[in-house]
């Protein structure tokens, strides 16, 4: 643990439970400690506005929906849970399931956790040291960068759209900010927006933005129509 904090640490109880999952909770071996799920809470705020500031300073022509877009894959369930496999967390987590850990999402859980202990023991400033070096260094931010790129959301959105019958349109206009702005519809609601510098980034990030909407449930259901439109089946071929 030391050596994935990079410092020695002053208060060890703070990582232990950092590393206790609720279902160990109920075990003897754990019942005078404290599962991490308050630790998780404030690793979560914690590790956003790093991110956030990092991310700032490091891309000075950004605009925030692209360093939001950012931010959220960098710090997103998949993307932790791989960081605590880099870290090999899985060791040291302490949980009782009868499904694979990696299956989980208790180890990025752990991460965000992992965080807080940090914070709560040494301050802001070691941090800023462990996220720069493990979770948003050049490296993670290029991978995650040539992710998103390889994705086509909308492309994505379309063909989700297909499958539950239902129409997907978007509103795309230049905007004041040397750019575009675009709405996602989903039968004729609008559910998602995003920019871009070019109408195609505008049209993918507010696909990406309205994917994650429909994945979370965040919107309800649009009723089903009896098939997609013609221009619906037109924009896949793009």
């Amino acid at each position: 643990m030391a050596h994935a904090a990079g410092y020695h640490p002053r208060d060890i109880s703070l990582y232990e439970e950092a590393f206790i999952h609720k279902s160990a909770f109920a075990s003897n071996a754990f019942k005078r400690r404290r599962y991490n799920e308050r630790l998780e809470y404030l690793g979560d705020a914690i590790l956003g506005a790093v991110v956030a500031d990092i991310l700032y300073r490091k891309f000075p022509k950004y605009e925030e929906g692209m360093l939001t877009k950012l931010r959220s894959d960098l710090v997103c369930r998949r993307r932790l849970n791989d960081i605590a496999q880099e870290l090999e967390f899985g060791q040291y987590i302490q949980f009782i399931s009868s499904r694979d850990l990696k299956a989980t999402h208790i180890p990025g859980d752990t991460v965000e956790a992992f965080v807080a202990a940090i914070y709560l023991d040494a301050g802001m400033k070691q941090v800023f040291k462990f996220v720069h070096r493990c979770i948003a260094d050049d490296a993670h931010i290029a991978m995650t960068i040539n992710d998103a790129q390889k994705r086509n959301y909308k492309s994505e959105l379309l063909e989700w759209g297909q499958h539950e019958h239902v129409e997907i349109n978007f509103e795309t206009h230049a905007s004041d900010n040397d750019g575009f702005a675009s709405k996602t519809l989903v039968a004729g609601v609008p559910i998602s927006s995003g920019t871009g510098k070019t109408k195609k980034q505008a049209e993918q990030n507010a696909a990406q933005s309205a994917l994650k909407n429909i994945k979370s449930d965040n919107i309800d259901k649009p009723q089903s129509a009896d098939t997609a439109t013609q221009s619906q089946k037109d924009e896949l071929k793009c």
